[in-house]
């Protein structure tokens, strides 16, 4: 065949051509913005601030889920699901990470990034942001949780601040039983000391029978006393901190007293104040119950703790009552000053400020967490850094 004949087929592949390589462009384009948008979504659906961490998946949760453990239940189980994925949402405001005023000590450990019963059992009180609970300190047993925290220690001991585990006695067990009571507290100490950084004796869950008479000054001392003598025993180069956990409901002069009596003899490190409360007076603010569901309330009426808001003034009060009682102890006998954390009705960077201010050394958040989402603890963090730089 002759070069002429070529020749225009040759052009003809030519025209041909350029199409082609526009097309390969285009699509080279568009996946480039479409891997920009992943990453971008991905960026924005991880990050703790993101809106729709506070404002999008905790009402829908709450819509699909309306039974409150279960709505718990899907939550956490999300949560566990994307961690491995690194699809979890995490703190991406590198100001917050390491700000140096919202940094705290716990026990030697510097914090640069401070973060049962039949059902149902858990119920909603959704006009005050609120909760009641009867869990009653469900669980599977020291032996269960044993286990699981030596695997998560191995898992995660660079990432993790301070591993604090609650302790109380069994619900079977007889509350006015001294030996029984202890020996629980004891068999949960063998089993979990040396995989905690700070044990809590839990003598304040409303949904334990006998466990708040526990609080009286002498029951208490003997049976903290038991704990702190097993703990000292630990087989690990520092033996784990303890400390007792009290109820909101307990705020008498005569019964602070008691307890810091109990805290100040037993050697106990410290008092977490408080916990969930049986009373329902001055829950509802000065407006009155009228904006209240009839849903909102029958959980009021059902029996457990309630958990909110509304209990922050609450918790304020007690811990300036303890701080106080502690103070003037220590002062008197010598000893080393107590520590005192903080949690009840926490929701935002002013009252955890408030808290410290009053002698808490850490603001503990819970319900403020299922209401607020994810971005909760970023969002209180940043509100104390803005509330302590306008004020320097």
């Amino acid at each position: 065949m002759s070069a002429a004949l070529l020749r225009p087929r040759l052009a003809v592949g030519l025209r041909n051509a350029a199409p082609r390589q526009f097309g390969g462009a285009k699509i080279a384009l568009y996946s480039t913005a479409l891997a920009a948008a992943s990453y971008a979504a991905y960026l924005y659906t991880t990050d703790t601030r993101a809106s729709f961490h506070r404002w999008l998946i905790p009402p829908a949760i709450r819509l699909f889920f309306p039974d409150a453990e279960d709505a718990h239940h899907v939550g956490t189980a999300a949560l566990k699901f994307l961690y491995p994925l690194n699809l979890h949402p995490r703190e991406r405001d590198a100001s917050l990470k390491d700000a140096p005023e919202l940094q705290a000590t716990v026990f030697g450990t510097k914090i640069s990034n401070p973060i049962g019963n039949p059902k149902p059992r858990v119920f909603r009180v959704t006009a005050l942001n609120g909760m009641v609970n009867r869990y009653g300190l469900n669980s599977r047993g020291a032996d269960n949780m044993s286990v699981r925290l030596r695997d998560r220690l191995r898992r995660f001991a660079k990432s993790l601040g301070v591993t604090e585990q609650d302790i109380a006695k069994n619900k079977e067990t007889d509350g006015s039983d001294e030996r029984a009571v202890a020996d629980d507290h004891v068999y949960c100490v063998k089993r979990l000391a040396r995989y905690a950084d700070i044990l809590v004796v839990n003598v304040s869950s409303p949904n334990t029978p006998g466990l708040r008479d526990l609080q009286a000054t002498g029951p208490l001392t003997r049976l903290l006393s038991a704990v702190v003598e097993e703990a000292a025993k630990t087989d690990r180069k520092q033996r784990p901190k303890v400390m007792v956990k009290v109820s909101p409901d307990e705020d008498d002069e005569s019964q602070v007293s008691g307890i810091v009596t109990a805290v100040l003899d037993s050697g106990v490190d410290g008092i977490i104040v408080g916990n969930t409360t049986k009373r329902r007076d001055g829950l509802l603010p000065a407006t009155g119950p009228a904006y209240l569901t009839s849903k909102d309330k029958k959980a009021l009426t059902e029996e457990g703790g309630f958990s909110g808001p509304a209990m922050f003034s609450r918790t304020l009060n007690l811990v300036k009552k303890y701080n106080s009682a502690l103070s003037t102890a220590t002062l008197k006998s010598g000893e080393a000053e107590k520590v005192i954390f903080a949690t009840g009705g926490i929701t935002n960077g002013e009252q955890a400020l408030k808290v410290l201010n009053a002698g808490a050394s850490v603001a503990m958040v819970y319900t403020g967490m299922v209401y607020g989402g994810a971005g909760t603890i970023t969002r209180i963090k940043s509100e104390m850094r803005d509330e302590i730089k306008s004020k320097a």
